[in-house]
């Protein structure tokens, strides 16, 4: 049977995906772009989704540019799907047809386009907020994909899939609710990092930053971490502190968070761990166990 791995790449994000391993995402090089039509060259993010503030039953219309950036005409599909949240924690978007929420609230004036080398098109959309529509914030990506079938004779199937990110938070009462779970390492002797669980148990999406200083056995000094990860309403997510260090390890690290990326307003009392101390101290104590054992029986 011939195999088919999808190659998908995008300007603004990449998700991968893990629930068919007949399937590959990989940002390495991009035939197509999608954009904002109205962005502002004063606010960088405009260029890279929409965040909208929208009543329940409201409608919203706006447009995005699709580029041709290959070197012939072709051919390509506009859909939108809801979001999710990928295997690494970061945003993703769904596959193709999953419109269960505000992927299913955006309707595209067209559904297919053909580019002419280099071409530019603006095309029109309209998000339509259901009355019955959740409080809270709700994720979309509003996806360009080529049509045309690229096949070779490794039986390798190539399909160019961008698109930009949709944010809607829809009026009404706004619950925030964050959980830092546990830090978990890698390993409990030489981790290469450290991953701090999230749990967004409100509905709205949360913007997190990372930094502070971290003493290990190879390492002492400041590791400053920034990565404007976002976690969506209802999501589990991670931050995930690179640090390759040699336990025993100890942190004074501070995490802050927000619904505004620009302004993260929760800041969060330091937190002061001590990691790996207790295997290294087992281990220590074994050791001296079996030393006295062996010299008592000398």
């Amino acid at each position: 049977m011939k195999r088919y791995l999808y190659l998908a790449f995008s300007v603004v994000f990449v998700f991968l995906s893990l629930g068919n391993s007949k399937t590959a995402y990989s940002a390495e090089t991009s035939v197509v772009g999608i954009y904002p039509a109205a962005f502002r060259d004063d606010e960088p993010t405009s260029r890279a989704w929409f965040q909208l503030d929208l009543k329940p039953g409201e409608t919203y219309r706006s447009s995005v540019v699709v580029w041709n950036k290959g070197q012939k005409k072709t051919s390509f599909a506009l859909y939108s799907v809801d979001a999710t949240t990928s295997t690494d924690g970061a945003f993703g978007v769904s596959k193709k047809g999953m419109i269960d929420d505000l992927g299913g609230w955006i309707d595209l004036d067209s559904s297919s386009i053909t580019l002419l080398p280099s071409e530019k098109r603006e095309i029109g959309f309209s998000v339509g907020v259901p009355e019955n529509a959740a409080p809270g914030s709700h994720a979309a990506g509003l996806m360009v994909e080529s049509d045309e079938d690229t096949s070779n004779n490794s039986g390798i199937h190539f399909v160019s899939r961008v698109g930009v990110r949709v944010y809607v938070v829809v009026e009404g009462e706004i619950i925030e609710k964050i959980e830092l779970g546990k830090p978990v390492f890698d390993n409990i002797f030489h981790s290469r990092e450290i991953v701090f669980p999230i749990i967004n148990s409100g509905n709205i999406e949360q913007y997190f930053n990372i930094e502070g200083n971290v003493v290990g056995f190879n390492k002492v000094g400041k590791l400053a971490f920034s990565q404007e990860k976002v976690v969506l309403a209802g999501k589990n997510s991670s931050l995930d502190l690179p640090v390759d260090i040699v336990l025993p390890i100890f942190a004074n690290l501070n995490i802050r968070y927000g619904v505004d990326v620009n302004n993260l307003s929760h800041d969060s009392t330091k937190y002061v761990y001590g990691f790996g101390l207790i295997p290294f101290v087992l281990v220590l104590s074994l050791f001296m166990i079996f030393l006295t054992r062996m010299l008592n029986r000398t």
